[in-house]
């Protein structure tokens, strides 16, 4: 019969271990949707710094209407990066090396230092990275 009379009393402990357990449960919640946030950040600079490299050997190849390849990589990245707003002409970086004796051409992307932006705002900052920084490098020949 004793059994019968435990169950009973138990709902205290039930509410005292959820109450422990629910914020760490949080904290793995947040982390999920925090890292989640962060990769998908990634995979988009990455890409977009390539498209921006992508765009600038193009209109290099058609430089003869005139079309600057810095300010198509800049439309480039600024487009293909949709998550936020980018800054182009703070964030976005490019540089473009003639063709010399050691090499041929090279036209370099590159965003060093974008913020990420936390899309919970509960996790301390030494969790979650807040910083990405991409690079593409296109090389390409005269023809």
């Amino acid at each position: 019969m004793m059994g019968y009379a435990d169950k009973n009393n138990n709902r205290g402990a039930v509410a005292v271990e959820f109450s422990l357990l629910l914020p760490i449960l949080l904290v793995i919640l947040f982390l999920i949707i925090e890292y989640g946030w962060y990769f998908t950040n990634r995979i988009v600079l990455t890409d977009a710094v390539y498209t921006g490299a992508k765009a600038a050997v193009e209109a290099r190849e058609w430089n003869a209407y005139g079309e600057d390849p810095e300010e198509f990589a800049r439309q480039a990245v600024a487009d293909a990066f949709w998550v936020f707003k980018l800054n182009r002409d703070k964030d976005i970086r490019i540089t473009i090396t003639p063709r010399d004796s050691t090499g041929p051409r090279r036209i370099e992307v590159s965003v060093p230092a974008l913020k990420v932006r936390q899309l919970t705002g509960f996790l301390p900052e030494f969790m979650v990275p807040r910083k990405l920084n991409a690079r593409a490098v296109m090389v390409f020949h005269d023809i």
